[in-house]
């Protein structure tokens, strides 16, 4: 059996740190003279209390965390942190149910976007601000902050590292704190240019904070529910800029400022992202220009925002793209599936693994014509062992029947067919919107019922810890082994 001991006082640690984050949003509100200071203060110490609870009845002399107990705590991590990170919705003046405020949090902790309040005019700004918050802890993984404490209680932390992301970049630092270390700071960065970018183009400094920080973590939680609609050009390229930096393996960023930027023009996954969101861009103003008439500037603007934004699994909106014609929904929503680049903020099934899926469909049909050739698989200058393309299989095949068996459990709380495929291609893809007049940029998820929230918060659950951390625990060799 598993010695659960060392993985509830990481949990511990873990909710203490949150309840220090929600100390943040009470100040705000306190600022702007809000009444709803109390909910967070009353969220911070029921939170800050079962941390400490946990914290001292698990202690125990010499704290590691084996490959098994990593997973545990993985999954753990985000369960249980977005059930207590729900507080603040469900005791403040919003009044969501339990149901919609883990929604809520769920949805912010994986970056996902989603949102179960329907007008965000009404939320005060403690709470506007504490879903930005909670975009910036998930957009980079809570795991990397777990990364930088756990060294400090003496748990050990690359078994984190490697069950929170499938991504097989290479170590550029020998330490698991230096990893985190430079992850962190780079990320800060990003976030601190981005809220003075938007600040400098005309955003009111705490909307620059609170879309600072959800774009960077591609998160796409605003603080209007038109999203960025009512933001003119220079602030949808500028935006549309940085949720392609938050696309990008922030290891690479990292080594790039050592080695300069042609480090990542030279990986293949990243050049292969930047050309089909070209492409995916191209396609769309054409159809806006030519068959709906809109102005070019107009066009490529709206086109580049939205293409990016839902690629990157962001989900802002600057316009209501299902408008736009039957094209550009269908281009849309087969967008939502792509994610960006391995070890970035997003979501979805990442470039990577459809480049790999690529190989594997050229090698099969030369295999075909020439069937005793041998062909070695290579990505870039690097050859793939077996053990990666069974890997990228699995994934798929998981990503598929994850969204069947979500889109039938929808369908039978009663919505319609195209709410119940493109929620339950969005929550798993972590990207937000959805298709249809429900849950389309326009709209919001108020409307559906807890059930279908509790499904939702189970899929956006699964697809960002990428499946295997989340269904490995339903298995009972895993238990037993």
């Amino acid at each position: 059996m598993i010695d659960v001991r060392p993985v509830f006082y990481a949990l511990g640690a873990l909710l203490c740190i949150l309840s220090m984050f929600m100390l943040v949003p009470m100040l705000a509100d306190l600022a702007y003279a809000s009444d709803d200071a109390d909910s967070f203060l009353l969220s911070a110490c029921v939170t800050g209390f079962f941390g400490v609870a946990l914290m001292l009845a698990f202690h125990v002399e010499d704290l590691k965390v084996d490959r098994r107990q990593g997973f545990l705590l993985t999954a753990l991590a985000w369960f249980v942190l977005s059930g207590f990170a729900a507080l603040p919705f469900r005791f403040s003046s919003i009044e969501l149910s339990f149901a919609g405020a883990y929604f809520e949090s769920m949805s912010g902790l994986t970056a996902t976007g989603s949102s179960a309040i329907a007008d965000l005019s009404i939320a005060p700004p403690g709470i506007l601000l504490w879903r930005g918050l909670l975009n910036a802890l998930g957009g980079a993984g809570i795991i990397v902050v777990a990364l930088v404490m756990l060294p400090f209680l003496s748990v050990g932390g690359m078994q984190l590292f490697r069950a929170e992301s499938s991504d097989r970049s290479e170590k550029l630092f020998p330490r698991i704190d230096q990893i985190a270390g430079a992850t962190i700071a780079v990320y800060t960065g990003l976030i601190m240019l981005c809220v003075f970018v938007y600040a400098a183009l005309g955003m009111t400094t705490f909307d620059a904070v609170v879309h600072g920080m959800t774009t960077v973590a591609t998160g796409g939680f605003g603080n209007y529910s038109d999203s960025f609609a009512s933001y003119d050009a220079p602030i949808l390229w500028a935006a549309t800029l940085f949720m392609i930096f938050g696309s990008l393996p922030l290891a690479l960023i990292v080594l790039s400022l050592n080695r300069g930027p042609g480090v990542l023009l030279k990986d293949p996954q990243i050049r292969t992202f930047l050309v089909f969101l070209g492409c995916a861009v191209v396609l769309v103003t054409a159809w806006l220009v030519v068959m709906a008439g809109a102005p070019l500037f107009w066009a490529i603007t709206h086109a580049a925002f939205n293409v990016v934004s839902i690629v990157s699994t962001t989900g802002f909106a600057s316009d209501d793209y299902l408008q736009w014609g039957p094209l550009p929904v269908v281009v849309f929503l087969f967008l939502s599936t792509i994610g960006g680049c391995t070890g970035s903020t997003t979501g979805g099934l990442k470039i990577f693994r459809y480049q790999v899926m690529a190989m594997l469909l050229r090698r099969h049909r030369n295999e075909t014509v020439m069937p005793h050739t041998v062909y070695v698989r290579r990505y870039g200058d690097r050859p793939i062992g077996d053990d990666v393309v069974r890997a990228v299989l699995v994934l798929f095949a998981l990503y598929g029947a994850t969204v069947i068996c979500l889109a039938m459990g929808l369908a039978a709380t009663g919505l319609e067919f195209e709410t119940a495929i493109s929620g339950a291609v969005t929550a798993v893809s972590n990207v937000g919107p959805g298709i249809g007049d429900r849950i389309g940029p326009v709209g919001s998820f108020a409307s559906l019922s807890d059930l279908a929230l509790w499904m939702l918060s189970f899929g956006m659950l699964v697809g960002r810890l990428e499946f295997t951390t989340v269904f490995i625990l339903f298995s009972r060799r895993f238990w037993q082994a």
